[in-house]
């Protein structure tokens, strides 16, 4: 990546693809700024407005994680990451119901999102609708069951 960047320093993707790297090597110095240089590039990069407004997000700075989240979302109305990444974001800003909401429409489009179900019913548990929660945490554990199992039917066939 730092040899596609040495031979044209004006691609955002290489940039974009540093900051992933970078992540993974847990250097968020070098992940964070490659992001934003990535955006310095092409404010319109919607894998880097949405990996720098996760990160943002992580690191607790909401306000602006919700900018670059809103942008991607601006971008990508539809794309389920930016969208659960937004009802984190809102969770984390204390609006739950807006967390829920968004939860909700998101599963509704994608029933097999499991981390969305459980983040739902999280969300529902504390907002005060424990029965919803409880459902929610049931279709979670049913998927993750399902899941575990599928996982031990394919490492016994790769056995035989």
């Amino acid at each position: 990546v730092d040899r596609a960047i040495e031979l044209n320093p004006n691609m955002p993707e290489a940039y974009t693809l540093r900051g992933r790297l970078a992540y993974m090597e847990s250097d968020m110095k070098l992940t964070e700024a490659s992001f934003r240089k990535s955006l310095e590039l092409d404010a319109n990069n919607f894998e880097a407005l949405l990996w720098l407004g996760t990160l943002l997000q992580k690191e607790g700075q909401l306000q602006d994680s919700e900018e670059y989240l809103l942008h991607a979302l601006q971008i990508r109305p539809k794309e389920m990451r930016a969208r659960f990444q937004y009802a984190l974001l809102s969770s984390d800003e204390g609006d739950e119901k807006r967390a829920a909401t968004i939860l909700e429409a998101l599963i509704r489009d994608s029933p097999d999102f499991l981390e969305a179900h459980r983040t739902l019913a999280t969300v529902y548990f504390r907002i005060g609708r424990a029965e919803d929660g409880r459902r929610e945490r049931k279709v979670a554990e049913d998927m993750d069951a399902e899941i575990q199992k599928r996982a031990q039917e394919q490492g016994r066939s790769l056995t035989k």
